[in-house]
């Protein structure tokens, strides 16, 4: 799937340990509803085309579609995902779905919808949380 890591000055590394997390997830939260909106009409986009047969798309693998919460990853970062999870009415895990969607089978042809989502969104998430980030700044009086 479509990976995107952002990264920010030393300035947020030094705050860090004083906001507890806080700065950092809210930062996160705030831009990932964007994320997850694109991801969800690129996956719509992906589904049911360049198929031989008629598409039998039932809704599952799209309504899968969430946020996690935010968590530290196992290299200490603060870390939110943004994708599929859950199984179909028939038992298929909705991340292979959409895996193959993604990187396709051999006798089906690849349909990115995730590395294009990153592609897409990385300059606004990084403007959305560069302002998350000004905002409370300001709001501590750290910056004018």
């Amino acid at each position: 799937m479509g990976r995107m890591d952002i990264s920010f000055d030393s300035e947020l590394l030094t705050l860090e340990p004083i906001a507890d997390g806080e700065l950092s997830k809210k930062m996160l939260f705030s831009a990932a509803p964007h994320v997850k909106t694109v991801f969800k009409k690129n996956l719509e986009k992906a589904i049911g085309t360049g198929n031989r047969k008629k598409d039998r798309s039932t809704g599952e693998l799209l309504s899968s579609v969430g946020i996690t919460g935010v968590r530290k990853n196992r290299d200490g970062y603060w870390d939110i995902k943004i994708g599929v999870s859950g199984t179909d009415s028939n038992g298929v895990r909705n991340g292979l779905k959409a895996g193959v969607l993604e990187h396709g089978k051999s006798n089906q042809p690849a349909r990115p919808f995730a590395v294009p989502t990153a592609k897409k969104v990385k300059k606004q998430v990084i403007e959305t949380m560069q302002r998350v980030l000004d905002e409370e700044l300001k709001k501590d009086g750290n910056i004018k």
